[in-house]
């Protein structure tokens, strides 16, 4: 028999979606019952920012680095917060086991069909290669705790 899960650190990953602001209010009221602190991540996935047409110039790169920053720091009700760069599963996986994480809790979208074999679920490959629970809330069911 295991133990009981102590929570003491939750670790949000944050991409700016409906679904992953719900699952930062739910982490919230989690975190408030158990006592335990809340970390918001967002992940700037270099696909995205040097797009079809190569790499972005660093200047870009700077300003989708200060966007996310101040988007990120405006969420924040005085949680840490930070924004790291590579693939988003993997930098979630790897963030929450440096920090030591007990809990991600995340948004999804919920995609079916051709367009989730195409462009994949995130958060499906941080459940298979978390090294802690993940709580996984869909779009329009996450409830506060």
């Amino acid at each position: 028999m295991t133990a009981p899960l102590q929570l003491s650190y939750l670790l949000v990953p944050v991409d700016f979606s409906a679904p992953s602001l719900a699952a930062l209010e739910y982490a919230r009221g989690l975190a408030a019952r158990c006592g335990a602190r809340v970390e918001l991540l967002h992940v700037i996935d270099a696909a995205a920012v040097d797009g079809v047409l190569g790499h972005a110039s660093p200047a870009v790169w700077a300003q989708a680095l200060e966007d996310a920053r101040r988007r990120l720091k405006e969420l924040a009700q005085g949680e840490p917060c930070k924004v790291l760069e590579g693939r988003p599963a993997d930098v979630v996986v790897d963030h929450a086991q440096a920090v030591q994480a007990d809990m991600i809790v995340m948004g999804s979208l919920g995609r079916t069909g051709l367009e989730r074999l195409l462009i994949g679920s995130v958060a499906e490959r941080v459940v298979r290669m978390a090294p802690c629970p993940v709580l996984v809330l869909r779009e329009g069911m996450a409830r506060k705790a």
